[in-house]
């Protein structure tokens, strides 16, 4: 299994990356009310695209991303399957060659 973290920073969405997510993503993107949500969602098809690549070398622009009935992320190439799970202003996914499940969440003060 490999994971790949992304960091987001605080800058505001940069709608040129947009044009890097597919169509699919970006209506989901659309119907997000939170900026941050929208980054968040941006960024996992990014860092998804991003780990196809360094796992396969295959061009970013070219990574098929689908989604099942339930939402899960699918990549088309290589065998692989994947995982994606973002919280706060964190980003992970995971790839592998079997069923792979990742999750992120917010560390709480108690």
């Amino acid at each position: 299994m490999q994971i790949f973290i992304t960091r987001l920073d605080s800058q505001p969405l940069d709608p040129a990356l947009l044009s890097f997510v597919s169509e699919e993503r970006r209506r989901r993107i659309e119907r997000l009310g939170q900026e941050q949500d929208k980054k968040r969602s941006m960024a996992a098809e990014l860092t998804l695209r991003y780990a196809v690549w360094r796992v396969l070398r295959s061009a970013p622009d070219q990574v098929d991303v689908t989604h099942d009935r339930y939402g899960k992320p699918l990549v088309r190439q290589g065998g692989l399957t994947c995982s994606l799970s973002h919280a706060g202003i964190y980003v992970v996914a995971a790839l592998d060659a079997r069923s792979v499940g990742v999750d992120i969440e917010r560390a709480a003060q108690i």
